[in-house]
């Protein structure tokens, strides 16, 4: 691995409650910093403020509103501007990592005032975006600030991509393995699975056993705690 990064993580979304890219950021942010990396998340957060993590920049009021059949949680206070200005160049970021990167308003001013490469990750799909249709004069310039552009799935891709076409990856969600499920070893050197955990680990075995063949995988029922 090269030398350590200071990433900056961004979301438009209170961090402070549960949902897909709140997880999906503290995830990608904890396996970052396993790898040695200095990670900063720049994100709304509604509750207490000493409940606020010492990695978390928060960012304003937040603000319930309709979008894409849902509510989202998101800042909208006058003084994010110069909030989030004054957080770039006091971090100087080597990299910027935007999620929901044409979600207003974090993502859209992190974009403005950032002078670090730029990645965003488009998350949302669905049949069509009244906001996007509206918008997509004003966000295009948002959007060729961004130096990489991921969606998380080729629904997310052709949802995204009807609006503002360019060059995508498509990287999946990661998945924590070990949170679903325990393993040892029988004598035989099979891979033993806790039997309530079968349903969730059992394709995942699969998968690793045609990686790392001749591994045997059998799931056993094990006592709690084996």
């Amino acid at each position: 691995m090269g030398e350590p990064l200071n990433i900056g993580l961004v979301s438009p979304y209170d961090f402070s409650r549960q949902g897909g890219v709140t997880e999906h950021i503290k995830h990608l942010s904890q396996e970052l910093r396993e790898q040695g990396h200095r990670i900063k998340i720049l994100a709304p957060f509604s509750s207490e403020r000493q409940e606020i993590p010492p990695d978390v920049y928060a960012l304003g009021a937040v603000t319930p509103v309709p979008a894409n059949g849902s509510v989202a949680r998101i800042s909208l206070s006058p003084d994010l501007g110069r909030t989030i200005k004054a957080i770039l160049r006091t971090e100087r970021f080597d990299i910027i990592h935007v999620h929901e990167p044409l979600m207003p308003a974090v993502p859209l001013l992190v974009l403005r005032h950032s002078t670090s490469p730029n990645v965003g990750t488009f998350h949302a799909f669905g049949d069509y975006s009244t906001a996007y249709a509206i918008s997509r004069p004003l966000l295009r310039g948002f959007f060729r600030r961004l130096d990489g552009r991921i969606a998380v799935s080729p629904s997310a891709f052709e949802y995204v991509s009807q609006y503002f076409g360019g060059e995508f990856d498509i990287i999946p969600n990661g998945v924590d393995l070990a949170r679903f499920f325990r393993q040892t070893r029988d004598d035989e050197g099979a891979v033993a699975v806790q039997q309530r955990e079968v349903q969730v680990a059992r394709p995942r075995l699969r998968v690793g056993q045609r990686l790392t063949d001749p591994l045997q995988v059998r799931p056993v029922e094990l006592p709690d705690g084996g």
